[in-house]
């Protein structure tokens, strides 16, 4: 299934040249941020809806089969729904279950809801040279998250140096090894869209509260991508390889 509305315009990159890809892309200011921490208390739940897919709109159906595949991959459960952002485009990862939207499995325990912001999704086809990829990178981040909750492991990063940023970075990582795995389901799969997509989310400069700057969140695409090819099918050690990895960082 083709998730873009938009190609790379012939046949697509390798992941190991994202750097070359990142390069050219870094004339294009960075987008704002977004947050994947817990941010129950910052959104406006009244705004939030529901998604459910299953219509004729090919990018409806495409992301909620990147969010199904998502979940059976990493091995996590999550609802999904919109929201719209009170200022900058974000998503947002919250730990409980928001009225109205159920959970992708609805027999199974649920670990968390992922939201993306009105906002964020037509930021992203604005800039993205390939939509769809793009918002799996985003998917994928915030899944990170969820499995950060799921294992406990939020502890390591409240007692690290910098900890916020080793919890973003490892989210990335995340996504990373998600890219890897699209790849052995879609040849022409352009893996390195997702590391030029958090290259864009990166801090300018290092924040010891932020995220990682763009070079630092890159890097942390790639590695759990490098990962994701020898290891696949296996959430919970690439999460707990993605905190080893951050761990290891000197910020």
């Amino acid at each position: 299934m083709t998730l873009s509305r938009r190609t790379l315009g012939g046949a697509a990159l390798g992941f190991l040249c994202c750097r070359t890809a990142i390069a050219r892309e870094a004339s294009f200011s960075c987008d704002p941020l977004f947050d994947g921490t817990d941010l129950t208390a910052l959104v406006d739940r009244a705004t939030v809806s529901r998604f459910a897919g299953g219509t004729d709109n090919d990018y409806e159906n495409s992301l909620i089969w990147v969010l199904v595949s998502l979940a059976d991959y990493l091995g996590i459960n999550f609802a999904f729904g919109f929201y719209t952002e009170r200022t900058i485009p974000n998503a947002a990862y919250v730990d409980d279950n928001l009225d109205g939207l159920a959970p992708i499995k609805q027999n199974m325990p649920s670990d968390g809801t992922i939201l993306f912001g009105r906002k964020l999704v037509k930021e992203t086809q604005r800039v993205a040279h390939n939509f769809g990829a793009a918002m799996t990178a985003l998917a994928a981040h915030e899944a990170g998250h969820a499995l950060q909750k799921k294992y406990s492991l939020r502890p390591v990063f409240m007692h690290a140096s910098f900890g916020s940023v080793r919890a973003e970075l490892c989210a990335d990582f995340v996504c990373g090894y998600c890219a890897a795995y699209r790849e052995t389901i879609q040849s022409d799969y352009p893996s390195s869209i997702q590391a030029i997509t958090q290259f864009r989310k990166g801090d300018k400069k290092f924040i010891p509260s932020g995220h990682g700057t763009s070079k630092e969140r890159a890097r942390a695409v790639d590695a759990g991508y490098l990962y994701g090819r020898n290891h696949p099918s296996d959430g919970k050690a690439a999460v707990l390889k993605a905190v080893e990895y951050t761990l290891a960082l000197k910020l």
